[in-house]
């Protein structure tokens, strides 16, 4: 789905969802669980699947909201309609 995205010209889109997951979920969420509630490891493990599972939620908002592609129908999925 990632590179769908990249190749229809969304990467700057695909981009900031990476980042705002990275930073928000992975960083922060592995940061309050491995130090903050004493898991160690397995508390980085849970950030880096709260990181995997906010890319992919927000990945799938944007291609389900046909915003990928400015909301327009693109050409080749353009289905004639035969009398």
């Amino acid at each position: 789905m990632l590179f769908r995205s990249r190749a229809t010209g969304d990467a700057k889109n695909t981009m900031v969802i990476s980042v705002i997951s990275l930073f928000a979920l992975r960083l922060f969420l592995g940061w309050y669980f491995a130090l903050y509630l004493g898991w160690g490891v397995f508390g980085i493990w849970m950030g880096m699947l709260a990181d995997w599972l906010g890319r992919g939620l927000g990945f799938y908002w944007r291609l389900e909201a046909n915003r990928w592609h400015g909301g327009r129908v693109p050409e080749d999925e353009v289905v004639p309609v035969s009398c």
